[in-house]
């Protein structure tokens, strides 16, 4: 069995695995979450079902509502029970995607896994991917698009037919879950970063943003007409409802959130980038998708809502930077990583089971101990290993 063999069939045993505990670990918020009636309702009014109806303009985004009303209207099976297929589909997808992305900038399968499993150890997507949400297949919409425009690059097939489909992509992601927007993002400041010329740069940004605004535009036109409806008129609502919100104590709390003690890695990372051959072999990438997490949290308080669910759009930039924290703890990175996500499950689960204060300090705490007497073995480690030399 080859080492892709290998890690392939690894990751799958995880995720099967790793799905069935965050299942029963979670099912108590299953079934209570505010959201989760509105969507069920919406998909039944999509297809003129009885007990059907628009809350929160969840109209606005038909796409995702169309597998579970559709399933509904032919099985009789409850609506709810399609967005759990659907995000059953995207729990896998999402991992195995960001899997290949990372594989595809490092070159080397076992941070490829280690990605991933970073990934799913992510409190937000242990949490809500197996609810009755749409967040699942805005995260796998998203991930998508950034593979494509990757994998695109490295085989040098990119044009600008590819930068408009990518861009057209995202605009109809939008259809699905807001956070795809981050997608559309990455786009733009790939084309700037990788473009050789600066005709090329403004070609590009131009054409990308026309297409993606004209798409964007006519799916409002559309929904409008349609349903009443429109993401558009959503925000207008929301924004006179509750005012321009920006980032306080509370909302900085929902950052950390979506990452949790996996911050640590990251900022581990970041120090590391410098020093990693990823910056001068895959610079483009990593400063698209920098750049793109910049302003995604820049631009995010134009939503009224900043949640842990949907800043976890951010995630690719995060689990690329926690992964290049490997070039100080070595092997140590593995059991640092499932140290790390035992310790984001747990919290979570006591936060959300009984409301435990504190808790998240606690959990920092001794997460950066953990990573301070690793980072200190590893050094100790490879000195011996340079004067044995």
């Amino acid at each position: 069995m080859s080492k892709k063999q290998l890690f392939n069939l690894l990751s799958i045993l995880i995720l099967v695995i790793l799905a069935v505990i965050y299942w029963y670990l979670f099912d108590f918020l299953r079934w209570d979450m505010f959201d989760s009636p509105s969507f069920t309702g919406a998909a039944r009014e999509l297809f003129g079902l009885e007990g059907g109806y628009n809350f929160q303009s969840r109209l606005s985004k038909p796409l995702v509502l169309i597998f579970p009303g559709a399933l509904e209207a032919l099985t009789s099976l409850d609506a709810h029970w399609g967005f759990i297929i659907q995000n059953i589909a995207a729990y896998f997808g999402c991992a195995l995607l960001i899997k290949r992305i990372v594989y595809k900038l490092t070159k080397r399968y076992d941070l490829a896994f280690y990605a991933m499993l970073i990934y799913v150890f992510s409190q937000v997507f242990a949490v809500f991917s197996l609810m009755v949400l749409v967040d699942a297949a805005g995260w796998f919409f998203s991930l998508l698009i950034i593979d494509i425009a990757i994998t695109k690059v490295h085989q040098e097939k990119i044009s600008i037919w590819w930068w408009v489909f990518l861009s057209a992509m995202s605009a109809m992601g939008l259809l699905i879950k807001e956070s795809v927007i981050f997608s559309f993002i990455f786009v733009l400041f790939y084309q700037l970063f990788y473009n050789k010329t600066i005709k090329d740069k403004v070609l590009g940004i131009v054409v990308s943003s026309s297409v993606f605004f004209s798409i964007f535009a006519l799916t409002q036109i559309v929904t409008q007409a349609f349903f009443g409806d429109s993401i558009i008129m959503r925000l207008f609502v929301q924004q006179e409802q509750i005012g321009f919100a920006y980032y306080s104590m509370d909302n900085v709390m929902q950052l950390f959130r979506v990452f949790d003690f996996y911050w640590l890695l990251v900022i581990l990372g970041a120090f590391a980038l410098r020093k990693s051959k990823i910056l001068q072999s895959e610079k483009h990438e990593i400063y698209a998708l920098l750049w793109a997490f910049i302003l995604s949290l820049l631009f995010m308080p134009i939503w009224p809502y900043i949640v842990d669910r949907i800043l976890f759009m951010v995630a690719p930039t995060l689990v690329v930077f926690a992964v290049l924290s490997e070039y100080y703890l070595k092997k140590l990175l593995l059991p640092v990583i499932v140290i790390g996500g035992s310790l984001n499950i747990s919290v979570a689960w006591l936060i959300y089971k009984y409301n435990i204060s504190g808790i998240l300090l606690w959990g920092l705490m001794v997460y950066a101990l953990v990573l301070i007497l690793a980072f200190l073995y590893a050094r100790k480690f490879r000195s011996k290993i340079f004067v044995g030399k």
